[in-house]
C-alpha cells in the first residue's frame, strides 16, 4: 500500500469516526443519560462507545465507506440540524403550517447550496493534494453528492419531526390527564363542601338558639356549649381541605357534636360509640357520621322512654368497613324516602367510593342504618 492511499484511509477513517459520532451523539447521550447521572462521565462512556465501535467497523472492513458518502453524511447533518430547529421554532411561535413550509424549503434550498460547495471544495483538496488516491473529483459525482445529501438530509430531519410530534402528543396527553385530575378533584371538593353548607347553617341555628335559652338561667353549660360548638365548627370548616379523615379523628367530631346536643336534651339523651382498635386509622369521608347521628336525634325519640337512645357500631369484616347507626325510634315505614341527610350520605360516598359502597335502611330487628365502605386505600398514618 502507498502512502498516498494509506493516508487517504486514514483521513477516510478520521471523517468517518467524527461524522458517526456526530451523528449517533444525540441518540447515545439520551440513553448514557438515563445510566450514568455524572455529566462527564456520560460523555467519555460516549466517546469509548462510539471510538469502539467505529475502530470494529474500521478492522473488519479493509477500504472504509466512501469519503463522498461520509462528507454527505457530515453536511447532511448540519442541515438537518439547522433546518429542523429553524422550523421546531416556528411551530412553538404557533406560525401557520404555510410560513413554516414556504421558509423551511427556501432554508434547505439556500443550505443545499451551501453544503454542496462545502462537498465540492473538500473533494477538491483531497483529490488534489493525493492525485494518486482512488477519489478523483469527476463532474458526474456532483449530482451523487446532492442526491445523497438531499436524501440525508430530508430522513434526519423527517425523523426529528416524527420524534418531537410524538413526544409532544405524549406531553399533551401527560398534561391533559394532570388537567382532568386535578378539575376531578376540585369538583369533588366543591361538591363535599356544598353538601356541609347546606348541613351547618340548620344545626347552628338550633344550637344558638339553645345558647341563647341558656343564657339567662344557666352560665357554666352556655359556656360549655359555646366552646363545643365552636370545637365542632372547626373540625366543619375542614382548613387542612381534606375530603377523607381517619375514624378515629370523626369519632371525636361525634362526641363533639353529641356532647352540645346532650346540652340541648339533658338525660333525654343517652349514646353509645363502639370502634374496633382495627378501624380507627381506616379513612372515611368527613363528617359522614353527623347527618345520621342528627337524623337519629330528629327520628329517634321512644315515647314509652321517654328518651332518644343512639348507638353507633364500627367494625370490620375482612376488607369492609361498617357503620352502623341505631337508634330508638319507631321502624321506618315501608315506602321510607331518605330526606336531605341520607341523600347527602350517599352522595359523599358516590363521590369519593364510586362503586365500592352500599347504604342500607333497616327496621327489623332494630331500627338501623348501615354503610358498607370497601376498604381499598391505604389507611391515612
Amino acid at each position: 500500500m502507498n502512502n498516498g492511499y494509506t493516508m487517504n484511509y486514514y483521513i477516510e477513517g478520521v471523517i468517518f469516526i467524527i461524522t458517526i459520532a456526530i451523528i449517533t451523539y444525540p441518540f447515545l447521550s439520551f440513553i448514557l443519560k438515563k445510566v450514568i447521572s455524572n455529566k462527564w462521565l456520560n460523555r467519555l462512556s460516549f466517546i469509548l462507545i462510539s471510538l469502539g465501535g467505529q475502530v470494529i467497523y474500521l478492522e473488519k472492513y479493509n477500504d472504509p465507506i466512501s469519503i463522498k458518502l461520509v462528507i454527505s453524511l457530515f453536511f447532511s447533518y448540519i442541515l438537518f440540524h439547522l433546518i429542523a430547529d429553524q422550523l421546531y421554532r416556528l411551530n412553538k411561535e404557533w406560525r401557520i403550517i404555510l410560513e413554516t413550509l414556504l421558509t423551511g424549503g427556501l432554508l434547505m434550498g439556500t443550505l443545499t447550496i451551501v453544503a454542496l460547495a462545502g462537498n465540492y471544495q473538500i473533494t477538491k483538496i483531497i483529490t488534489e493534494r493525493f492525485p494518486d488516491g482512488s477519489y478523483s473529483f469527476i463532474p458526474g459525482h456532483f449530482d451523487e453528492m446532492l442526491e445523497t445529501t438531499v436524501i440525508f438530509s430530508i430522513i434526519l430531519i423527517a425523523s426529528r419531526y416524527f420524534y418531537t410530534y410524538l413526544l409532544e402528543k405524549a406531553e399533551e396527553k401527560k398534561q391533559r390527564k394532570i388537567k382532568e385530575t386535578i378539575l376531578e378533584k376540585e369538583l369533588i371538593h366543591a361538591q363535599l363542601e356544598a353538601l356541609h353548607a347546606k348541613i351547618n347553617p340548620h344545626f347552628l341555628y338550633n344550637s344558638l338558639n339553645t345558647i341563647a335559652g341558656l343564657a339567662l338561667v344557666d352560665g357554666e353549660k352556655t359556656r360549655q356549649m359555646a366552646l363545643a360548638l365552636s370545637r365542632f365548627f372547626r373540625y366543619s370548616i375542614n382548613k387542612e381541605q381534606t375530603n377523607l379523615i381517619c375514624v378515629s379523628e370523626e369519632i371525636e367530631m361525634i362526641n363533639t357534636y353529641l356532647d352540645i346536643e346532650k346540652i340541648r336534651f339533658g338525660n333525654q339523651l343517652d349514646y353509645k360509640i363502639e370502634c374496633d382498635t382495627e378501624c380507627e386509622k381506616e379513612l372515611i369521608p368527613r363528617m359522614l357520621l353527623q347527618p345520621l347521628v342528627e337524623n337519629s336525634i330528629k327520628h329517634g325519640w321512644n315515647v314509652d322512654l321517654n328518651s332518644i337512645l343512639i348507638r353507633i357500631v364500627i367494625r370490620k369484616d375482612n376488607n369492609r368497613l361498617i357503620i352502623s347507626v341505631k337508634d330508638s325510634g319507631a321502624p321506618f315505614k315501608p315506602g321510607f324516602i331518605p330526606g336531605y341527610g341520607l341523600q347527602s350520605i350517599y352522595d359523599k360516598l358516590e363521590l369519593l367510593f364510586p362503586n365500592k359502597h352500599d347504604l342500607s335502611i333497616i327496621s327489623h330487628p332494630e331500627k338501623e342504618v348501615r354503610i358498607m365502605i370497601k376498604v381499598t386505600s391505604p389507611s391515612k398514618s
